[in-house]
């Protein structure tokens, strides 16, 4: 798939696959995402998706809504999904943005995700 040269896909061992957008990704790409993201869960039994926020500057709705897209990806494949990384101005644009809670769970950084995903 050509349409999804910007989200970078690494397993990080723990059944957890590590999702990272480069400086170019952007929600058009989605459907030609999640078919690479569905296709890298099944080759690796990934039960956990963790999606870096950290070079995100802005969000929008297109871009949350790729997120629940990619949440949704995540409960049919009976994984997990966590956010990391996310600056507090991406954060406050949610708040602002939403209505309701985000279905997926955010964490400081990738660290902290790898803990949760152990239980600890």
């Amino acid at each position: 798939m050509t349409g999804c040269t910007e989200l970078h896909i690494s397993p990080l061992g723990d059944q957890a696959l590590l999702l990272e957008p480069g400086e170019g990704f952007s929600p058009d790409q989605a459907d030609d995402c999640l078919v690479v993201v569905q296709e890298a869960m099944q080759r690796t039994s990934a039960r956990w998706l963790i999606f870096d926020l950290t070079r995100v500057v802005l969000i929008d709705r297109a871009y949350h809504e790729w997120l629940l897209r990619l949440h949704r990806l995540a409960r049919l494949q009976h994984a997990g999904m966590l956010v990391a990384g996310m600056r507090p101005a991406v954060a406050w644009t949610l708040v602002q943005m939403l209505d309701e809670e985000p279905p997926y769970r955010s964490l400081r950084d990738i660290d902290e995700a790898l803990q949760f995903i152990r239980g600890g």
